[in-house]
């Protein structure tokens, strides 16, 4: 869990720079993890598709994205699964 406040905080400072920053970008990645499937087999590729989305495809943002989604991809489902409103994920990640 502390991982995950760090690496919103990375993602925040780093959207903030870019003034890149609000509802809309979260909002649009919430919904394409939303519809993927987790039995699929090439998630791995589509999580790393959403990693580079985000992060503009700055390094070491994306790098780290990518290793944090593939390890926590269980939780991040978990709390879509219990949010459901993709603007309450967004609020409760304290990006809206």
């Amino acid at each position: 869990m502390k991982f995950l406040v760090f690496f919103l905080l990375i993602l925040k400072i780093l959207f903030t720079f870019e003034e890149y920053i609000g509802c809309e970008p979260c909002l649009g990645v919430v919904n394409e993890i939303k519809n993927l499937d987790k039995n699929e087999v090439n998630i791995y590729h589509k999580l790393a598709a959403i990693c580079e989305k985000i992060t503009l495809g700055k390094q070491p943002y994306d790098s780290a994205c990518k290793k944090y989604m593939v390890h926590e991809i269980d939780t991040i489902m978990l709390k879509i699964e219990q949010l459901k409103d993709p603007n309450l994920v967004c609020s409760d990640l304290n990006f809206c």
